[in-house]
C-alpha cells in the first residue's frame, strides 16, 4: 500500500510543481506589466493572458482536487491514507532515510505527527482533507458549470478571486511537499523549481518588460528565490 502511495506522490508531486510553475510565470508576468512594461492592462494580450491563465489555474486545481477513483488526485490519495494512515508508522519512516541520518528522521517525524505518536493520526490527515474540500467547494463548480460547459440555467456562483487562486495553488504544492516527505522522506522547501524560476525571471521581463538580456544582466544578479 506504501509503494502504490508513493508511486501516486510523484505524480501528483510533478503535476502540483508545474502548477505552481505557471503560477510564479504569470504573477511575474503581471509584476512586469504593471511595472511600467510594454504591455499595458488594456492591450489584448494582457487580457489574453489574464483569460487563458485563469482557465489553466482553475482546471489544474480541478484537476488535483479530483474525487473520481481512475485518476491521479492529491485529494483522492488523501482520502485513501485517511482510511489507512497507521500503515505509515514511525518504524517504515524511518527505515528509509541512511542510518546517519536517523536522528533527523525521528525529529522528522515528530514534526509530522507528533513526539510520542507511533504512526500518522486519521486528524492530521482529516485536517488536511478539510483544507482540500475547501479550495475544491471554491474552484469545482466554476469549472464544471463555467469552463467546461455553459449550463442553459447556471446558478449564481461567485468566481474565486486571484489571490484566492495563488494561495489554493501554494496551499495544495505545500502539502504535497508535506506528503512527499511523509511517504518518499524527500524534503524539501518549496515545490517551485528554482533553476526553471531563475530562467523565468529574465524571460519575462524579456517579454513583458521591453527589455534586453544584457538590460537585465546576468542571472545571478537576480533576486529569484522562491516564495
Amino acid at each position: 500500500m506504501r509503494s502504490k502511495w508513493r508511486r501516486w506522490i510523484n505524480r501528483i508531486s510533478a503535476a502540483a510543481s508545474m502548477l505552481l510553475f505557471d503560477d510564479y510565470i504569470f504573477r511575474k508576468s503581471m509584476e512586469a506589466a504593471d511595472n511600467g512594461g510594454v504591455v499595458k492592462n488594456s492591450n489584448e494580450v494582457y487580457r489574453w493572458a489574464i483569460r487563458v491563465y485563469s482557465t489553466h489555474a482553475a482546471i489544474g486545481l480541478r484537476r488535483l482536487l479530483d474525487s473520481d477513483d481512475r485518476t491521479y488526485s492529491l485529494l483522492l490519495l488523501l482520502s485513501k491514507i485517511e482510511k489507512n494512515p497507521q500503515v505509515i508508522t514511525r518504524r517504515s519512516f524511518v527505515l528509509r532515510y541512511p542510518r546517519s541520518h536517523r536522528d533527523t528522521a525521528m525529529l522528522d517525524f515528530d514534526d509530522i505527527a507528533g513526539s510520542n505518536a507511533k504512526s500518522l493520526s486519521h486528524e492530521i490527515v482529516q485536517t488536511d482533507l478539510k483544507k482540500l474540500h475547501e479550495i475544491s467547494t471554491r474552484v469545482r463548480p466554476i469549472v464544471d458549470k463555467v469552463i467546461a460547459h455553459r449550463e442553459r440555467k447556471p446558478k449564481k456562483l461567485t468566481r474565486p478571486t486571484w489571490q484566492e487562486l495563488h494561495e489554493a495553488i501554494d496551499q495544495v504544492s505545500q502539502m504535497c511537499a508535506r506528503y512527499n516527505l511523509i511517504l518518499n522522506q524527500v524534503a524539501t522547501l518549496s515545490m517551485l523549481p528554482t533553476i526553471n524560476a531563475t530562467n523565468a525571471d529574465i524571460d519575462v521581463v524579456i517579454v513583458w518588460g521591453n527589455k534586453t538580456a544584457q538590460q537585465i544582466g546576468p542571472p545571478d544578479a537576480q533576486n529569484t528565490a522562491p516564495r
